[in-house]
């Protein structure tokens, strides 16, 4: 439907709620059957670049008319010659209808950077509002969600939220103030029309082919399902999964990838990407590859030519990542805030955002250190992390290869100028440098993983729709999930000892090395959660997932749920889910019940490249005994930890499950460390917090080697049980 309304609108015809009389076959262009790939109509209405996707790509036909979804009685009919008649009364709200969708469709192009991830700098309620707007406009069955989702995102744009003064948070600011202006003069359902005169009751003749009043016929357009159906057919060969053995270089595998699984059944959480894995689909197939001399690669060089004219010909703008806007674009009002000069004279981009000469707000928002989303100052990044753009395809040091020797020096380099940077400021002082580094490791720590993530095959979902278990009731409260913490100790041996049953034990505490940092290799949901009543487990997917009551009768160990007193049913996220799995596993422990679960599709791979970036930064940090560097990385990684949910302190990524996650995930590991220490022979004395392993009764230097790594061990404390 949405593809015959493109075609409809650029041939000439017009909704009309009239009634209708059937259409002869002769009254139809020859061309109908391939409408799916005819370019919208010219006229695309303001802020839309030439031969691009026009508001049919991403709206279905009663939204881009402005009528209520799926109004019943639509009709599109050929339109009436030119006539004195009063017309202009039934036309209007057609051509506001089609020009609202112009500027819808602009808007969504425009914010697609900022809601997948790419680029960063929006509020956390302009982001998610603009992300649910654009899944609902691309997910079938949700239009009736559209019109309440544009007055939450008009009313947003309405109090000129600040943006990005870059390139993309221009063209984002120009879709909003006419997405702004289009929405508040767009009614919103269609008028009837007019009864038309009696002498034009029947069926409208189409012009004929050619005329001027028809246009010049359309040439035929190759179909884009045929030639995307077989540029994945062709593709499959090269995609199998190990990067390295493959024909086809590491980003076409990316790219294919990512549009082989946003048009796979059942990944309904992708659909918001889809535009973007085609663009980018299309950018590589009008590139010249570097292929082997096979049947297959023919097949594949082939399918991507002819993807790439099928996709233009659809208007697709074959692009990596969305193209800024037009540099004839209309004028309009900009909401771009450019920081306040130390001059007094006001600067051009000052009056077009419609800042009172002089004002300069709050005057830390002038610091360049600093920046302000959503009305709260925030520390601005690090000078080397505050360009975003991602490296090309190739760039040496940014993890190219495969095995335990990838070269990061692309991103490690990125921390050691961040370092020299603050060492510089504070005049070599490292009390005081360590302090500013620490401020900054929240946005700095947002943009290396931002970076780390390009060219990964999936895009993770940023603002998903909050879950009401996942947010806190209250200021300093617990949401509803449980994360099994551990605070656990031998209660048996404590009392044996307290009566003299047994001797003094000498305890060794132990402590494990970036426990947080190695929790970031865990299975994390990619996109929003969607609930599964059913129950039961799928390791393809990860989330929240509610179980029964868990039983543990080991007084020897401790329990996998932590200190949970209170009996289940409980909420408790993947890794904690998972280590109740492995100790059913090991005999330990029936299988957990899960009665729902709330989940996507899962990755352990999200974080992987940050988590070794981080890792070898340390390392290095710990062998040129660098003070600096090491409490600037821990700062980042735990501080990303901490902010990625509800926190205040990072408006870039709402995923709070993801908290859950990593935080249970270092509990897991732990668990498993003492459980290590247990079959090895020695006494667990306690276990608690999310690196505190306390042993005795033998020689831990046997089961851990001694040292800093994330898979060593240090001795934290030594003490008697039981001495005077």
């Amino acid at each position: 439907m949405e593809a015959f309304y493109a075609f409809a609108a650029a041939h000439g015809y017009r909704p009309s709620a009239a009634p209708h009389a059937p259409v002869s076959d002769e009254g139809l262009p020859a061309d109908a059957a391939s409408a799916a790939s005819v370019q919208p109509a010219a006229d695309a209405g303001p802020g839309t670049p030439s031969g691009t996707a026009g508001p049919a790509a991403t709206t279905s036909p009663s939204t881009a008319a402005g009528a209520t979804p799926e109004a019943p009685g639509v009709a599109l009919q050929p339109s009436p010659s030119p006539a004195p008649a009063p017309a202009a009364a039934s036309a209007v709200p057609v051509a506001a209808g089609e020009g609202f969708a112009a500027v819808e469709a602009e808007l969504l192009g425009a914010s697609l950077p900022f809601t997948s991830g790419a680029r960063h700098g929006l509020s956390a309620r302009l982001a998610g509002a603009l992300a649910a707007l654009r899944e609902a406009s691309t997910v079938p069955g949700r239009a009736g969600e559209l019109p309440g989702l544009r007055q939450a995102v008009a009313d947003l744009a309405a109090r000129r939220p600040p943006v990005p003064p870059t390139a993309e948070g221009e063209r984002l600011g120009t879709a909003l103030a006419a997405f702004t202006a289009a929405h508040r003069g767009t009614p919103t359902t269609i008028p009837s029309v007019p009864p038309v005169p009696a002498t034009s009751a029947g069926p409208q003749p189409a012009p004929a082919t050619g005329t001027p009043e028809a246009g010049p016929t359309p040439a035929p357009a190759p179909d884009l399902a045929t030639a995307e159906a077989e540029l994945l057919a062709a593709a499959a060969p090269f995609l199998t999964g190990n990067e390295q053995c493959s024909g086809l270089s590491v980003h076409g595998q990316h790219v294919l990838t990512a549009l082989r699984d946003a048009l796979a059944p059942g990944n309904d959480h992708l659909l918001p990407v889809l535009p973007a894995a085609r663009a980018r689909a299309a950018e590589l197939g009008g590139r010249r590859l570097r292929l082997p001399a096979t049947t297959e690669a023919d097949r594949l060089r082939t399918a991507l030519s002819a993807y790439h004219a099928a996709a233009t010909a659809a208007g697709i703008t074959p692009s990596a990542l969305p193209a800024p806007a037009p540099l004839n674009a209309p004028a309009t009002a900009s909401l771009t805030v450019t920081e306040p000069a130390p001059a007094a004279e006001p600067t051009a981009a000052a009056e077009a955002s419609g800042a009172a000469p002089g004002a300069g707000g709050d005057d830390r928002a002038a610091d360049p250190a600093r920046r302000v989303l959503e009305g709260v100052v925030m520390e601005a990044p690090s000078a080397s992390f505050s360009d975003d753009t991602p490296p090309p395809e190739g760039t040496p040091g940014t993890g190219g290869g495969s095995g335990s020797g990838r070269n990061y020096t692309f991103f490690l380099n990125k921390i050691s100028a961040a370092v020299e940077q603050a060492l510089d400021e504070t005049n070599g002082d490292i009390e005081a440098a360590v302090k500013m580094l620490q401020k900054k490791a929240v946005p700095d720590s947002m943009a290396l993983f931002k970076l780390t993530r390009v060219g990964g095959n999936y895009v993770h979902t940023v603002y998903p729709p909050a879950l009401d278990f996942l947010s806190k009731p209250g200021q300093g409260e617990a949401d509803g999930v449980w994360e099994g913490r551990q605070k656990w100790r031998n209660a048996p041996l404590y009392e044996a000892i307290k009566r003299g049953e047994r001797d003094p034990l000498d305890v060794v505490g132990l402590d494990i090395n970036a426990a947080y940092l190695s929790a970031f290799k865990t299975h994390l949901p990619i996109g929003a959660l969607k609930h599964d009543p059913t129950g039961g487990f799928d390791k393809r997917k990860a989330g929240i997932h509610r179980v029964d009551q868990f039983n543990w009768d080991h007084t020897d160990l401790p329990s996998p749920l932590g200190n949970r007193i209170e009996p289940g049913p409980y909420l408790l996220d993947e890794a904690t889910v998972r280590l109740l799995i492995r100790c059913s596993e090991l005999g330990l422990s029936e299988p957990p019940r899960i009665l729902e679960s709330w989940t996507s599709g899962a990755s352990e791979a999200l974080l992987e490249k940050f988590r070794r970036v981080l890792q070898q930064a340390r390392q290095t940090a710990i062998e040129t005994e660098d003070p600096v560097t090491g409490e600037y990385v821990k700062a980042m990684y735990s501080r990303f930890t901490s902010t990625i949910g509800e926190s205040g302190k990072n408006r870039e990524l709402r995923r709070p499950e993801w908290v859950h996650t990593i935080r249970s995930q270092a509990f897991a590991s732990l668990w498993l460390r003492a459980w290590k220490a247990h079959q090895a022979g020695l006494i667990l004395v306690q276990v608690s917090g999310v690196d505190e392993l306390h042993v005795a009764g033998g020689d831990w230097k046997k089961v851990w080697e001694e040292g800093r790594k994330p898979t060593q061990m240090k001795e934290k404390r030594f003490y008697t049980l039981g001495g005077k």
